[in-house]
């Protein structure tokens, strides 16, 4: 699932990139094909709450378990969370530096880069414009240090560190779009439920919901080619998505699902592997394509395989930036658990 939506959102930008909209098309050229062209390939926002639903449900779900037996240990995990999200994340920043100013000839502004590294972007900067999907990133880290917090207190009981992070969470989260919170307590909600009896009731609501959540807000959202239909809100719409692929997970995590995707556990866990370093540094790679490779304005054999070859060298620059940073993080963190320990253990 990790894969399917960091390859939704690839596919999202390169197409907007590389075609007008569908309304400056020849109308010969806006057919059926061209609306499922389309259609598909603007499911980004569905595949982002896709992901803070699965986050919410491995590490909130992590941080729930570990509370309730009492085993949450806080320097463990802010290693886990930390090495997770920085290791790509700096360089990540540091493409997008270095590509708006060989492309574009624009200097970076290093307060914004500096935030944009620790999570306070659409907080206290912008997001970086070269690389527009770090504003989720801010997210992922206020849900990761809420949870530690919480986690923490559970454990341990309050304290005035604990306390404090807390403040500034509500601060920060009175900032950010609350609803995303909310999605990513929906996963971590989904993870009490492994045991539940009734996964496959629940994966079929759950399918039906996630389905009328994106066609509605697939009809209210913004365009330039279509009228927007609103059936209900985009929030309401985005909520309706959330609580429909949290309510597939305790059945997809099941013993049984796992048992018949054996065959294809490689495969899997290299498509999700590599997910994250896909998300963060596709967009940068395509923003310097666009210097390449002109915007057509005709569906074509030249300009879908354009598309295509403008995918591929998004996909193999995300392998290659994998192999740098990402596929490096379990090593990281054996290292800074030893470096904790050895510092705190008395010799």
């Amino acid at each position: 699932m990790r894969g399917l939506a960091a390859f939704l959102v690839l596919i999202d930008h390169v197409r907007g990139d590389m075609f007008v909209p569908y309304g400056e098309l020849a109308v010969s050229q806006r057919g059926l094909a061209t609306v499922l062209f389309f259609g598909v390939t603007r499911l980004g926002q569905e595949a982002v709450i896709a992901f803070f639903v699965l986050s919410g449900f491995l590490v909130g779900g992590q941080v729930i378990s570990r509370a309730r037996n009492g085993s949450f240990d806080i320097g463990t995990y802010a290693i886990d969370r930390a090495t997770r999200i920085y290791i790509p994340l700096v360089p990540a920043c540091i493409l997008a530096v270095v590509i708006d100013r060989l492309f574009y000839n624009r200097s970076p502004d290093v307060i914004q880069v500096l935030g944009n590294m620790v999570g306070l972007n659409e907080v206290l900067v912008s997001s970086l414009a070269i690389d527009p999907v770090l504003w989720s990133l801010a997210y992922e880290i206020w849900f990761y240090v809420l949870a530690g917090a919480v986690g923490y207190i559970v454990t341990r009981g309050p304290n005035i560190a604990t306390l404090l992070v807390l403040t500034v969470c509500v601060l920060v989260f009175s900032i950010l779009k609350m609803e995303y919170l909310l999605f990513w307590l929906l996963g971590a909600g989904a993870s009490v439920l492994i045991s539940i009896r009734f996964k496959t009731a629940l994966l079929v609501i759950g399918i039906c919901l996630a389905v009328v959540g994106t066609v509605s807000y697939e009809l209210a959202a913004d365009s330039k080619s279509l009228v927007p239909v609103a059936y209900m809100p985009p929030v309401a719409a985005e909520f309706l998505v959330s609580l429909g692929i949290a309510m597939t997970l305790p059945f997809l995590a099941s013993a049984r699902v796992n048992q018949s995707l054996f065959g294809i556990r490689s495969f899997a866990a290299a498509v999700s592997g590599f997910s994250y370093t896909l998300y963060l540094f596709h967009r940068p790679i395509d923003t310097a394509l666009d210097t390449i490779i002109a915007r057509s304005d005709n569906i074509s054999l030249v300009s879908l395989s354009l598309y295509l070859l403008r995918l591929a060298i998004c996909l193999m620059g995300a392998v290659i930036f994998y192999y740098c940073w990402e596929r490096h993080t379990a090593a990281a963190r054996r290292y800074f658990s030893v470096v904790i320990t050895r510092r705190t253990v008395p010799t």
